[in-house]
């Protein structure tokens, strides 16, 4: 198992990531102007088009640094915006160990890692989720469960985007995949909702599919079974019992995107 260290505060305060950039930027600018600066009082008078060539290189270089310093600052700010990561499900005990609800069953696993005790779900009313506010190592981290049905899932994780101001490139949906046999777990970025309800509410309500998500393999109904009646059915006993590594490997993917990106991921997680 994966662990995810809880990081308390210390109650200082860290030099931002993109700061060092910055400085660097700015005495590269500062040295290069300096010197053509310099150059305009040491060449002769007669020299006009040069020095004004000078001049004007004073001024871009000036524009290029503000340019480049925006840049590094903005991807600083971007480094330290939090990930969103939500399990789909329906609430309520009787939906607790249907197949539909493996994306909640994934976010336990997750809340179980946390060090140096487990996390416990509270309720966020704004959004009508249960979250949990952790860190994947650095990386600050809400863990989420909407509180409404599947069909309605988009509006609660609206809101959870805007409370915490999570970029829309920050989000992870872990639910249960049709198409995929049982045991099976994906990860992708974007594409359609191939009929998933929780998947289209949540791709309406946030003007995009192009966010990741974590697919766990529930396999097809045997048989002539509807769909709709196998998803709200529980996992059968032999399916119970190779849950919890299921849920491990999917939640290790939640990870590893988050840390080291998708295409590493996948290469993990696919390989099991």
């Amino acid at each position: 198992m994966v662990t995810v260290p809880f990081k308390k505060s210390s109650g200082a305060v860290a030099p931002a990531d993109g700061i060092a950039p910055v400085a660097a930027i700015i005495a590269a600018s500062a040295i290069e102007t300096t010197l053509v600066f310099f150059s305009l009082f040491i060449l002769p008078r007669d020299t006009s088009t040069l020095r004004l060539a000078n001049l004007l290189y004073i001024v871009g270089s000036v524009n290029n640094c503000a340019g480049e310093v925006s840049s590094s600052l903005m991807n600083a700010t971007h480094a330290d915006s939090p990930w969103l990561v939500v399990g789909l499900g329906n609430p309520g005990p009787q939906y607790e160990t249907t197949r539909h609800n493996v994306g909640f069953m994934v976010l336990d696993e997750l809340a179980d890692r946390t060090l140096p005790m487990p996390s416990t779900f509270s309720i966020h009313k704004r959004s009508n989720s249960h979250v949990v506010e952790t860190r994947f190592g650095d990386k600050k981290v809400i863990l989420a469960k909407p509180r409404s049905f599947m069909n309605l899932s988009g509006g609660p994780i609206a809101a959870l985007i805007q409370f915490y101001k999570v970029p829309k490139e920050n989000i992870i949906v872990v639910h249960d995949e049709l198409d995929l046999d049982f045991d099976t777990v994906r990860l992708k970025l974007g594409g359609g909702d191939n009929g998933h309800n929780g998947l289209r509410s949540t791709t309406k309500s946030l003007g995009t599919n192009d966010y990741y998500r974590i697919r766990v393999g529930i396999g097809r109904p045997p048989g002539r079974q509807a769909p709709a009646d196998y998803v709200l059915r529980p996992f059968s006993k032999e399916e119970f019992e190779g849950l919890p590594l299921i849920c491990e490997h999917a939640a290790e993917g939640a990870e590893l995107i988050i840390n080291q990106g998708l295409e590493l991921a996948q290469n993990r997680i696919h390989a099991l």
